[in-house]
């Protein structure tokens, strides 16, 4: 390395040209409190969409592992 090493050089991101950032604003009312709340869990929820199906299908996998007992 040089001997003019920056923050980025020692691993620190340095997001001054990241376009995708968008600028902090401070939530200023329960409403968009509420709406930020119902969007994170959305998101969340969203990760275990297929629960319903991954538990049936390990049903039926611990009934076929029963059936070749």
């Amino acid at each position: 390395m040089s001997e003019n090493t920056t923050a980025t050089d020692a691993g620190q991101a340095d997001n001054t040209n990241d376009k995708t950032l968008v600028a902090f604003t401070p939530i200023t009312s329960q409403e968009d409190f509420d709406k930020a709340i119902q969007a994170r869990i959305a998101r969340e929820q969203s990760k275990y969409s297929d629960y319903a199906d991954l538990k049936a299908k390990a049903e039926k996998l611990n009934q076929i592992e029963e059936a070749n007992l």
